[in-house]
C-alpha cells in the first residue's frame, strides 16, 4: 500500500459490567458509561467540523440499527487528537464537565455523543494511553512519562 489505511473508529464490547482491572484502564468519560457497545470516533489528523459530526451520528444510528441495539446498549463518543477551540463547541452546544477534556451536549440529537479533548484530559494514568494520540507535544510527554 503506498498510504497508511485510515481507521477512525474503535469498537469496545463488553458482555457483562466491566471489571475493576479493565474499568481502571479506560479514559474519563468512556470508564462512566453503562452502554454494553462503545463506538469510538476517533480523529486523530483532522479537526472536528459539521461533517465530522453529523459522520458520528451517522455512524452511531447505523450501527445500532444494523446491531439491532437500542438507544442504551451503545454509546458513541467522538474523541479529538487536536483541540477544538471553544467557541466552536458552543457553536455546536458542547460544554465542559468537571472531567476536564470531557464535554456534553444537552441538545437531543447529540446528549449521547460527548466529545472527548485528548488535550486536555487529566495527567491521570487511565487517561495516558489516549494521551499518546494528543497533538499537543507536551501532553504526549506526559502520557509517555505516566
Amino acid at each position: 500500500m503506498s498510504q497508511s489505511p485510515e481507521a477512525d473508529i474503535l469498537l469496545l464490547r463488553r458482555e457483562k459490567a466491566w471489571k475493576k482491572a479493565q474499568r481502571e484502564r479506560l479514559p474519563d468519560g468512556i470508564r462512566d458509561s453503562h452502554a454494553r457497545h462503545l463506538l469510538l470516533e476517533f480523529k486523530y489528523t483532522e479537526s472536528i467540523t459539521d461533517s465530522t459530526i453529523r459522520q458520528t451520528l451517522v455512524y452511531d444510528t447505523l450501527y445500532k440499527k444494523h446491531q439491532d441495539l437500542s438507544e442504551a446498549e451503545v454509546q458513541t463518543f467522538l474523541i479529538s487528537a487536536k483541540k477544538t477551540q471553544l467557541e466552536r463547541l458552543a457553536n455546536w452546544g458542547y460544554v465542559s464537565t468537571e472531567q476536564a477534556g470531557v464535554y456534553h451536549n444537552p441538545f437531543w440529537l447529540l446528549k449521547n455523543i460527548p466529545l472527548i479533548s485528548l488535550n486536555e484530559l487529566s495527567d491521570e494514568t487511565h487517561n495516558a494511553w489516549v494521551k499518546c494520540f494528543a497533538s499537543h507535544l507536551i501532553e504526549k510527554r506526559k502520557a509517555f512519562e505516566a
